[in-house]
């Protein structure tokens, strides 16, 4: 028996847990001061970010979706040219009045610009934008037939 009367593998066992436990809290803490420390804003104030963006196809059409909380969607830019969609825009986060010092800053601002390569002809008069609860959404219907890959030979 084990000193708190269970048995040995039972107290190792108990023991082995309350250390996977307390490992486990130590790196949540390592990974909240690097998350702080990559959202600081002496890191992203000047710097252009990247708003997170996802990309789905579909038969017919690219849809593109980018986070863009915060922003006035009448300040974005949207452009299509040679297969490439560039988002563009800035995010700011409104000033505090009377605020003696930043206490927390998660919120990125800044200027931002993705670049998504669109892999097929696109018909350029149904591109459609729209924003709903914080995301933008952007429709690329594909043009033409599908574009096969080709196995090129070494000579």
């Amino acid at each position: 028996m084990g000193r708190q009367g269970l048995p040995m593998a039972e107290e190792e066992k108990k023991d082995f847990l309350k250390d996977i436990k307390q490992i486990q809290e130590e790196m949540d803490l390592i990974f909240d001061h690097f998350y702080k420390l990559r959202r600081s804003p002496l890191l992203t104030h000047t710097h252009i970010w990247r708003p997170p963006t996802d990309v789905f196809e579909t038969k017919n059409e690219i849809v593109v979706l980018t986070e863009i909380a915060g922003i006035d969607p009448k300040k974005l830019s949207i452009l299509f040219k040679e297969g490439i969609l560039t988002i563009r825009g800035e995010r700011q986060t409104p000033k505090i009045e009377d605020s003696i010092a930043c206490r927390n800053k998660e919120i990125i601002a800044g200027q931002f610009e993705r670049n998504i390569h669109v892999p097929f002809s696109v018909d350029k008069e149904s591109v459609k934008a729209s924003y709903q609860d914080g995301i933008l959404i952007v429709r690329l219907r594909r043009v033409g037939p599908e574009e096969k890959t080709t196995k090129i030979p070494i000579a």
